[in-house]
């Protein structure tokens, strides 16, 4: 991913500008913009406009799926979370392309324990986290 420093202000603000622009995009604060502008421009290599689609497929699945917050504490994302399916391996040095490998480890997921609910929410849930954090790692695994 590219260093929330790498990004300019115009990048920054062309996102916000787009962004807002979108329905229901007025009402988002400007700190959360912001926030949004450096995790979707990080992710699609500071390419705005793959940066607003991107944000615009995250917003709508999650409001398809009705995942407005997640609550980490909450037992079924909880147990999700300590269950150890999903694992973020860590940038190599030597990549050129800043690759993230994310894996679902597919034999610990066992539908009758578990709600394809809190299933979205655990990985949602730690994607988010490998978002926020410039280096990614291994998250609750």
């Amino acid at each position: 991913m590219t260093s929330p420093e790498d990004l300019s202000s115009s990048e920054i603000q062309a996102f916000i500008t787009k962004v807002k622009s979108l329905p229901g995009g007025t009402n988002i604060q400007q700190d959360e913009a912001e926030k949004a502008a450096h995790l979707y421009l990080r992710a699609r290599k500071r390419d705005v406009e793959r940066a607003v689609e991107l944000y615009k497929a995250n917003k709508r699945m999650r409001y398809t799926e009705n995942v407005d917050s997640i609550d980490p504490l909450e037992d079924g994302v909880r147990r999700e979370l300590l269950s150890g399916k999903f694992t973020v391996l860590p940038t190599l040095p030597d990549d050129e392309m800043d690759a993230t490998v994310a894996i679902f480890t597919a034999y610990r997921h066992w539908p009758p324990l578990t709600t394809h609910r809190d299933t979205l929410k655990g990985v949602l849930y730690q994607l988010d986290a490998v978002m926020m954090d410039f280096t990614p790692v291994e998250v609750y695994h």
